[in-house]
């Protein structure tokens, strides 16, 4: 999975060390790889306002402060399937919840029997949202558990299709871009929408980084030990992929 994903490279990573590019360049380029696993995570069921804030860090990185996400780990490289990287770009900050909020609203529709579950669980300025959505498009589907049952399995044809028509709606009006559809969709078996996070119940996309620890970072390039960082989980095409990548940023660097 990770081979098909984009990889996004932090062209200022020098600013965290307070100097030059080339000077930067030099400290590191010894380097054999950087340590790299699926240690970020984008949620689409967020519980707390730290998960917000760290897609908001997401958000930070692709568009406008490469070193947003520097807080536990010094990130060089981070991967993204093609249509969420999109979905990144092309999106305003203040718009980057509305496909969550969505997904949410749409689940506690679907999963009449989790709704007070949901309600415990997600992040409270997120819920309330999603409950303004359930009665601005969903209300006409909030019925009793029992009526759910006969109804969908009764007429599942008509249940379906209805609903579906006010999740396409409320996509179009509140969301709009649909590079993040595969992710919030929660038909299942509809060759339209294929398999989708809200569909398996794994509510985080698990997004691979290129990086140093911060142990790695005071060793290599506070006192310039020559660690070229082989480890088990280290990658050298992912720092290939900085390195190289570094002149379309800076003008006249030499590799």
């Amino acid at each position: 999975m990770i081979e098909n994903y984009i990889w996004i490279s932090n062209h200022e990573i020098n600013k965290e060390d307070k100097t030059s590019i080339d000077n930067f360049l030099k400290k590191v380029n010894h380097l054999k790889g950087l340590r790299t696993r699926p240690n970020l995570r984008f949620t689409f069921y967020p519980v707390s306002k730290n998960e917000v804030n760290n897609n908001l860090k997401i958000w930070d990185y692709i568009n406008k402060n490469k070193n947003s996400l520097n807080d536990e780990y010094y990130i060089f490289n981070l991967g993204l399937p093609e249509n969420m990287l999109n979905f990144l770009k092309f999106s305003k900050r203040t718009k980057l919840l509305n496909p969550i909020i969505l997904g949410i609203a749409t689940k506690y529709v679907l999963d009449y029997d989790k709704r007070e579950i949901m309600r415990e669980q997600v992040y409270e300025p997120i819920f309330d949202k999603a409950l303004n959505l359930v009665d601005k498009y969903f209300s006409d589907f909030l019925i009793s558990s029992e009526f759910h049952e006969k109804y969908c399995y009764d007429f599942p044809e008509y249940y379906n299709t209805k609903l579906k028509s006010q999740f396409d709606k409320a996509f179009k009006e509140y969301v709009g871009d649909s590079s993040i559809l595969p992710f919030i969709c929660p038909w299942k078996n509809n060759k339209k929408y294929d398999t989708t996070i809200f569909e398996t119940g794994e509510f985080d996309l698990k997004i691979p980084i290129a990086y140093m620890t911060k142990k790695d970072w005071e060793v290599v390039v506070i006192t310039g030990e020559k660690d070229t960082l082989e480890r088990a989980e280290s990658r050298a095409d992912v720092f290939n992929m900085w390195k190289y990548d570094l002149p379309n940023n800076h003008v006249g660097l030499e590799i």
